[in-house]
């Protein structure tokens, strides 16, 4: 076998990164600690401050935006569970307050219909910028649940990359590998240079940076090469000289069964999906996808990189789940005392 072709198991969570969440914790819990809020974001089981909304946006608006763009940037997972219990009007002012990047992590770890129906809630512009921050599976996973008109306003909206990459998905039937793959994957001919591969493995998505898929100038899948292969070829070569054999792919019709049936996912981070006929390469579904599909089969939630370092910080996340509800019924008022 290869070297570099082989997939890897994620171990478990390394001490750094629990001290790194714990630290995290502790600057919170201090910055709710320092007077202004103390007493405010902890009310009693089951019932709300009164004031809440106008403390935290008259009084520390700076102490709101880090809150809840820290603990939805670090706890996506967490944040989610409690903003599918809130109501769209409450949660799109909460979104719309952090970074496209922050919200996108939330809202693809919200249920579905949740999610779907934040995104038609909120303006045509901020769900835009959410989608093209969003990994295109799952952009298009909650456009299937919104009304045809509200998706295409958004598609209008959108880089005209990402919605061709969007709109290309969406013509495939649900559950299906042309519905599910990732078009953003490295993909170059077989005559580019070896540093031109580098170079787009290099700036490739968080996450697609496994392999640089190879097709010949009519899209047909020829091969792959992983950073191994590209760090021991020649300069002065072509990506046809250091790639290896393609290996499995998926048809572009295969359905979640054969997906998670496929024996690739012993050695590969990523299976290829090809449009039956010609073999044209589309893209690729990865495993944190296969991983995905296969928790929904048994009926239990993705688990997310961080959550079982998060289990040390309990209390913490107890007391920011009502922290997340002040803020989303904060932001609501905030927009209607503006007139929004």
């Amino acid at each position: 076998m290869a070297a570099g072709r082989r997939r890897t198991t994620p171990g478990r969570a390394s001490s750094g990164a629990e001290a790194r969440v714990s630290a995290e914790g502790r600057v919170l819990r201090g910055v709710l600690e320092r007077g202004a809020l103390e007493g405010v974001i902890a009310p009693a089981p089951g019932e709300v401050t009164p004031g809440v909304s106008h403390v935290l946006t008259e009084r520390v608006p700076a102490a709101h935006r880090l809150l809840a763009e820290t603990f939805l940037r670090t706890h996506p997972v967490e944040a989610a569970r409690v903003v599918d219990g809130l109501a769209a009007e409450s949660v799109v002012p909460l979104v719309a307050d952090v970074a496209p990047e922050v919200a996108a992590t939330v809202v693809a770890h919200m249920r579905p219909a949740a999610a779907a129906a934040c995104l038609e809630a909120m303006s045509t512009q901020a769900a835009a910028e959410i989608v093209t921050t969003l990994a295109p599976g799952t952009a298009a996973a909650l456009a299937r649940r919104m009304r045809p008109t509200a998706v295409a306003a958004v598609l209008a909206e959108l880089p005209l990359a990402v919605g061709t990459a969007l709109a290309g998905l969406l013509r495939h039937p649900p559950d299906t590998a042309g519905a599910l793959l990732d078009p953003r994957v490295p993909t170059l001919p077989d005559d580019a240079s070896i540093e031109a591969a580098r170079t787009a493995l290099g700036g490739a998505v968080p996450g697609l940076s496994f392999y640089v898929w190879v097709v010949r100038r009519d899209q047909t899948l020829v091969g792959v090469a992983t950073p191994t292969d590209l760090l021991r070829a020649d300069e002065a070569g072509t990506l046809a000289d250091a790639m290896q054999p393609a290996g499995p792919r998926l048809p572009v019709t295969a359905d979640r069964r054969m997906i998670l049936a496929h024996p690739g996912w012993r050695e590969w981070h990523a299976l290829p999906v090809v449009e039956q006929g010609d073999g044209a390469f589309l893209g690729a579904i990865t495993y944190e996808t296969m991983r995905r599909l296969e928790a929904e089969r048994h009926g239990r939630p993705e688990r997310g990189p961080l959550v079982d370092a998060l289990a040390l910080a309990e209390a913490y996340l107890v007391g920011m789940t009502e922290l997340v509800k002040g803020l989303a019924s904060a932001a609501r008022w905030r927009g209607a005392s503006n007139g929004e």
